[in-house]
């Protein structure tokens, strides 16, 4: 790996120059916890950051909090939208309104150690071919007692994107590197989130596949497990809620995982011999995965028959 230090990182910035790190926190209904969330992010040892609060439509006292410490802390943004966007498309919010050179996404529901930032920032600083850099994680349960020393081995160094991106489809299980610290450069040339379960995966594959991922040992994340916090425990009509709202079902969502790794395939700027590897899983993951295409399909039809209208 380049272990060149980012000298332009290093420059004292002026007054109104951006933040380095942007903070991109999207919540909704988040009162429970979201205080010490903000908390964790406030006590970093690393200071230089914006934290970006996007609020979609809470009809809790979320705002009301998020306000207060806004009012305490000239860091703290809260960005609130007109409507209901879906947490998708309030994901891709936050990092639009980012201006810093690294970008994190935050959950409302989980901590963050006090030397996240700084560890991750020395990593992306000083190495340039790294576009995600993670520590490890902790999974708490509601009374923030350690369930789980969790790790996913996303140590992710080769050289070549298409054996990142392999390793990373097959180790990754909770996302957990979601939350990591980015080049917000790499990130934008990413699709970002698609309105669909999995995309999230689907976007940490891109960056995998553009970057190297490095994984610092301390366990610095702690992710929540509880109902209310993770779509895994979420039954399939709130979980089609949670990414569109209104909506039941999601359809297709193999289909469009499909297509996202075709239109990688064809994005991606590498050699064509890479280039080729990229389609053939694209087409190898289609076959492996004709059976939920399949549920799909049928559950597709299904929801399409249930909207129709009796006959008079």
């Amino acid at each position: 790996m380049n272990q060149t230090p980012d000298r332009t990182a290093e420059q004292t910035p002026g007054p109104d120059a951006p933040p380095r790190v942007s903070i991109g926190l999207p919540v909704y209904n988040g009162e429970r916890w979201i205080e010490q969330t903000i908390d964790s992010i406030l006590a970093q040892t690393f200071s230089d950051f914006e934290l970006i609060i996007c609020d979609n439509c809470s009809t809790d006292s979320t705002v009301e909090i998020c306000q207060r410490y806004a009012a305490q802390d000239s860091r703290v943004v809260v960005h609130q939208n007109t409507e209901n966007i879906g947490a998708a498309r309030n994901f891709n919010k936050a990092f639009e309104l980012a201006r810093g050179r690294y970008f994190k996404w935050a959950s409302s529901n989980d901590l963050i150690g006090e030397r996240f930032l700084e560890a991750c920032v020395e990593v992306l600083d000083a190495n340039p071919d790294v576009a995600v850099a993670f520590p490890r994680t902790q999974l708490i349960n509601e009374r923030n007692e350690v369930i789980e020393e969790y790790d996913e081995n996303l140590h992710l160094l080769d050289d070549h994107p298409y054996v990142r991106f392999r390793n990373f489809i097959d180790r990754v299980r909770l996302n957990n590197v979601e939350q990591a610290l980015q080049r917000s450069s790499v990130l934008r040339q990413t699709t970002l989130q698609a309105v669909y379960p999995n995309s999230d995966t689907v976007l940490m594959s891109e960056m995998a596949a553009r970057g190297k991922f490095f994984q610092i040992e301390e366990f610095l994340l702690s992710r929540r497990l509880a109902e209310s916090s993770t779509t895994n425990l979420m039954t399939e009509e709130e979980v089609a809620s949670f990414y569109a709202p209104g909506k039941t079902h999601i359809p297709f969502r193999t289909m469009r995982m499909f297509l996202a790794f075709i239109s990688l395939s064809t994005r991606i700027k590498v050699p064509l011999s890479q280039r080729l590897k990229f389609y053939d899983f694209a087409l190898r993951f289609l076959y492996w995965s004709k059976g939920d295409f399949m549920k799909d399909l049928s559950a597709y039809f299904r929801q399409l028959f249930r909207r129709r209208p009796a006959s008079a």
